[in-house]
């Protein structure tokens, strides 16, 4: 039975492996849409990268071109988020850790305020 030879192009690439390199673009293209819904504030572009390498392989009595080892790689970028909130170490004896305010994230020391959550009105 002959070999049947298909040439490596977008389309052929992704139906290479049943799928696999078009499940993991979709995987990605999700993640980075789903991203820019949850954090439109940040501006920094999102990308999905796709690195394709191809090292010779050579024939081993006549080192001539023997085929190719060809490495497709699909990666994505997003922004780092960060959060910033003032703690305090707590020491308990045996451990330390760090403690925050859950009311008041940047003031780990304010005093909770004189009013009830539901009426609004002072106690």
């Amino acid at each position: 039975m002959p070999v049947t030879q298909v040439v490596a192009d977008w389309k052929s690439l992704g139906e290479m492996k049943n799928g696999l390199l078009s499940r993991i673009f979709s995987k990605f293209a999700d993640a980075i849409a789903r991203d820019l819904e949850l954090a439109p504030d940040v501006i920094e572009a999102r990308k999905i990268v796709i690195e394709i390498t191809a090292k010779p392989v050579r024939d081993t009595d006549t080192q001539e071109l023997d085929s190719v080892d060809v490495q497709i790689a699909v990666g994505h970028k997003m922004p780092k988020r960060a959060l910033t909130a003032r703690m305090m170490v707590k020491n308990n004896g045996r451990q330390r850790s760090f403690v925050f305010n859950e009311d008041f994230p940047d003031e780990p020391d304010q005093q909770p305020l004189p009013f009830t959550d539901q009426e609004g009105e002072a106690e």
